[in-house]
């Protein structure tokens, strides 16, 4: 709303004793309104409201197309305001001036125009929205295509006592223009609806940024992005939801398509995890293969990876969540490794090792942590994160490449000898070197602190 706020325009008409109406207009210095651009008001007229330039040209143009006289007495330095809105919403075509509108105002009345564009409403097709607002106390630093986590109650869906499918719905950015690409999950709990969206920027000074979730289309069509909700920086995004009865692979989210094969788990291995399904890892054969491939190998650059585990027990000192080689000086690669000791990552070019710890597994309670290693070539340094906040660094600056033939696995390393037991969601692999920022909002992005879910609003 803020976009549009600033000088706005009054307009009254009225009906004289001659029967001819004549419309007033002057600047009105608003400082709100019931939607952008119009606004109820009481003057003793007729009809009043607030309009924007725009509006109050078709509204004077209508007036004399119908023999009435209008009298435009607008200052000349109020022009069209600096946003513009785009072709699905243009209010410069609507043929009258609309009625104070409000989607939660009981009564509100239609607001509707020949090519369907509605005030402050993205596409009247959905007649449902609810307005996502985003804790920005949590953002530090300017997070560009960062992935918010959306979860629902499933019945929040409901618009006109109809449901709406998850991937029938639309997200839009606060601007009321952008649609975001958004991916919801596979296999949903019916307690929970889980989504993924790309939000182009956040910026720790933009103090109310939100996004909207707009549903109620009986059409029914797939408006889900999965790929490109992911940023190409995302080299693999798997959040362990597929049900092995059903598929063989636990999909990748990118674009890069590295699917990992399911081994020795069935549908009971499925559970409930830090966003949305999650898997277990109970069986000492259990585990996930990702077939090897350049972009999951980063030779001398920047990467960054992560995960969710939720540890059931300790089955030795070294438990392997992720492992693409790095366990030991000659094998090059990178892994994590868990367990009744020290919780770490090696890192290694085949010669040398480097290790970053988490922290002592005495020292970590029970529960869901975040674990994420930043590999940053930059400054020649890997750092180890610890449910969003830095354990610890160590130099990295006599490592040559990190690349490896080594497929990569998860929830054990190549040849099963270090398990892990638990459960594991959320794990990623990234180029580039993550700030500490990004982590940070992003551990507060799983805890679903991030989001704040307003209430359901009704197109009327």
């Amino acid at each position: 709303m803020s976009a549009r706020l600033g000088p706005l325009l009054f307009a009254s008409a009225t009906l004289l004793s001659g029967g001819c109406g004549m419309l007033v207009a002057g600047s009105l210095g608003l400082e709100d309104a019931t939607r952008p651009g119009t606004a109820q008001m009481d003057a003793g007229a007729r009809d009043v409201a607030v309009l924007d330039t725009a509006e109050l040209d078709v509204v004077i143009a209508d007036m004399q197309s119908a023999d009435l006289n209008a009298v435009d007495l607008r200052s000349p330095d109020l022009g069209r305001p600096d946003s513009t809105p785009p072709d699905t919403r243009r209010p410069d075509t609507w043929s009258s001036a609309p009625d104070a509108w409000s989607p939660d105002r009981p009564g509100s009345p239609d607001v509707s125009a020949p090519d369907g564009g509605v005030p402050d409403w993205y596409n009247p097709s959905y007649h449902c929205r609810i307005r996502l607002g985003i804790e920005m106390s949590l953002v530090t630093e300017a997070l560009v295509d960062f992935p918010l986590l959306v979860e629902l109650d499933p019945s929040l869906l409901n618009c006109g006592g109809q449901h709406s499918v998850p991937n029938t719905v639309l997200f839009v950015d606060s601007d009321q223009v952008s649609e975001l690409a958004f991916e919801v999950e596979l296999d949903q709990s019916p307690l929970l609806t889980t989504m993924w969206v790309r939000k182009p920027l956040l910026h720790p000074d933009s103090l109310d940024d939100h996004i909207w979730l707009y549903f109620g289309n009986t059409e029914g069509n797939d408006n889900t992005r999965q790929h490109e909700t992911w940023s190409p920086e995302f080299r693999g995004v798997w959040h362990l939801t597929t049900k092995p009865s059903v598929y063989d692979w636990t999909v990748d989210s990118t674009g890069g398509a590295h699917h990992a094969l399911i081994e020795n788990m069935t549908d009971l291995d499925v559970v409930n995890g830090r966003a949305g399904g999650a898997l277990s890892f109970s069986d000492w054969n259990a585990r996930l293969q990702i077939d090897d491939h350049p972009d999951l190998d980063f030779g001398t650059t920047s990467f960054t990876y992560s995960l969710w585990v939720l540890v059931s027990r300790n089955v030795a000192d070294y438990d392997v969540p992720w492992h693409k080689g790095g366990s030991e000086d000659s094998q090059a690669g990178y892994d994590m490794e868990l367990g009744s000791g020290d919780w770490q990552a090696w890192i290694s070019d085949g010669y040398d090792a480097v290790i970053v710890n988490f922290d002592d597994s005495n020292n970590i309670n029970s529960g869901w942590h975040h674990l994420a290693v930043v590999v940053d070539r930059s400054d020649e340094m890997a750092r180890a994160y610890l449910d969003g906040v830095a354990s610890d660094e160590s130099s990295i600056a006599s490592l040559g490449s990190l690349s490896s033939t080594y497929n990569a696995y998860i929830g054990a390393d190549h040849g099963r000898a270090y398990p892990f037991d638990g459960i594991i969601d959320e794990v990623r692999v990234e180029a580039g070197a993550r700030s500490a920022g990004w982590i940070r909002t992003n551990h507060y992005n799983l805890l679903g602190e991030l989001m704040q879910v307003g209430p359901v609003e009704t197109l009327h």
